[in-house]
């Protein structure tokens, strides 16, 4: 009984903590990479849809939580499948913060950003456009995130899974994050300070070719 016991809270601790968001460099790569899959136009056959960001995460103070973090970089860049060429910049993204609190900001383009935290878990991502005075929020809550930065998942190590409005959006596998919908954008090394995804209706983009388009 000891032991069936044991294994049953060994199991519901992996996954309350498999919800909670550390803020390493898998989860906020995937933090941006998210936000960009959300504001893409399904890609025309001749187009590569790109994105690239870059981190920057400082110690700002003697304690632990004195840490601020920096995403920028840039989401829905279109380039021409055949010649290489940049089409569109696309819009710039920011998100910058030095605490957790129940609510953090950024911006994509014009576009202001507003993530919803709970007791450390990432609940919702809203989008609001003052444009078209509209808005759409994204529930993530059900979401499993990367508790370290290690490039391969062994065994039962938790990977990142990505649940948007209960259904499976994306999924992470040897430090690659697939998306299953809308372009089915792939995004690479997502362990270090500087990731990149690329995407093109009817071809795969591999890593080697999608840092050579967004550097």
């Amino acid at each position: 009984m000891k032991y069936w016991t044991s294994i049953l809270l060994t199991l519901m601790l992996t996954q309350a903590n498999a919800g909670e968001f550390s803020f390493n460099n898998k989860n906020l790569n995937t933090l941006g990479a998210l936000i960009c899959d959300l504001s893409s136009t399904i890609a025309q056959t001749n187009t590569i849809i790109a994105h690239k960001m870059d981190l920057e995460i400082k110690r700002t103070g003697p304690n632990k939580s004195d840490v601020s973090y920096l995403i920028e970089g840039s989401c829905n860049i279109q380039i021409d499948k055949k010649t290489k060429k940049t089409i569109s910049y696309g819009d710039p993204l920011s998100i910058s913060f030095s605490e957790l609190s129940s609510e953090i900001k950024g911006q994509l383009g014009i576009n202001e950003l507003i993530f919803n935290f709970k007791n450390k878990t990432l609940r919702k991502i809203t989008i609001k456009d003052p444009l078209m005075l509209s808005q759409k929020s994204f529930e993530v809550n059900k979401s499993e995130w990367a508790h370290s930065d290690q490039i391969f998942n062994f065994n039962k190590a938790p990977g990142i899974k990505l649940n948007l409005n209960r259904n499976i959006a994306a999924i992470e596998s040897d430090s690659t994050l697939s998306f299953n919908h809308g372009n089915k954008s792939k995004f690479f090394n997502l362990w270090s300070y500087q990731s990149y995804g690329c995407s093109n209706k009817n071809h795969t983009i591999d890593s080697e070719l999608c840092y050579q388009l967004v550097e």
